[in-house]
């Protein structure tokens, strides 16, 4: 199956889709994302705070949040999919940006990350803005085989995932945080558009004072992401996706812009 055009809205879906199949697009307008039966509206562009695609450049393709390379040169490789480039970390190189004011959703947020990541004895901040008591880090922990974990606040919310991300394979990663949705999860990982991990947690993120930015690490460069490590789109929201929301960016294709 092919691929339409990049503003498609919505995507149709019938039974399991894996990471591997086209998915044919219908357009639908933007300012009408209204989802009708058999339809999967796909988070809209006026929701999305920042995006880096990594296409030979550290631009942020949403806002004003540019990266800077610390530590290292940057270094593009093609996806196997020529979906769109990919940014190779080699074990010392990591982005940053001074205190992003714009990047800081307080009640309710989703965190992208699309990559492959290879096996690791050692912790790994992949995308942080976390301080002693405030902000959030989503990371990669330090067991065998490596898994997912999100921190807010400095540590009072942690959730972990039992599912694995060092197999070689391509991974839609995220997190989702709203803390009215009530119950006893309000923070939820995901890998592959699958929940994997939950936390009880329904407080406001604090940012003050202002956490940096840190992409491949955290923000001063400790616990870098390994070498090989190669991500293809960071993407924070402003609100809590569904898992048909997550679904729908999964199934529409890294290499797709807003």
């Amino acid at each position: 199956m092919t691929r339409s055009p990049a503003y498609d809205n919505n995507i149709r879906v019938s039974g399991a889709v894996s990471t591997d199949e086209r998915i044919v697009y219908r357009p639908r307008r933007r300012n009408n994302p209204g989802s009708v039966s058999g339809w999967i509206p796909f988070p809209a562009k006026e929701n999305v705070l920042s995006i880096w695609q990594f296409n030979n450049s550290l631009e942020d393709d949403a806002g004003s949040n540019d990266l800077t390379a610390n530590d290292g040169t940057p270094v593009y490789v093609a996806s196997a999919g020529g979906l769109g480039k990919g940014l190779q970390f080699d074990g010392s190189l990591y982005l940053s940006k001074t205190a992003p004011t714009n990047l800081s959703p307080t009640d309710r947020f989703t965190i992208g990350l699309v990559g492959k990541f290879p096996v690791t004895t050692t912790a790994q901040n992949v995308v942080h803005r976390l301080g002693s008591t405030e902000g959030w880090a989503f990371f990669f922990k330090e067991l065998s085989p490596t898994i997912l974990s999100m921190s807010l606040n400095g540590g009072y919310a942690s959730a972990n995932s039992t599912g694995t991300i060092d197999d070689g394979n391509l991974k839609f990663l995220a997190v989702t945080y709203d803390k009215d949705l009530g119950g006893s999860e309000e923070l939820k990982l995901y890998i592959d558009g699958v929940q994997d991990g939950s936390d009880d947690y329904s407080t406001a993120i604090d940012y003050i004072p202002a956490p940096d930015l840190g992409i491949g690490a955290g923000a001063t460069g400790n616990s870098p992401v390994v070498n090989g490590t190669i991500m293809y789109q960071v993407v924070v929201w402003d609100v809590a996706l569904s898992v048909l929301n997550i679904e729908s960016w999964r199934n529409k294709g890294f290499g797709v812009s807003y």
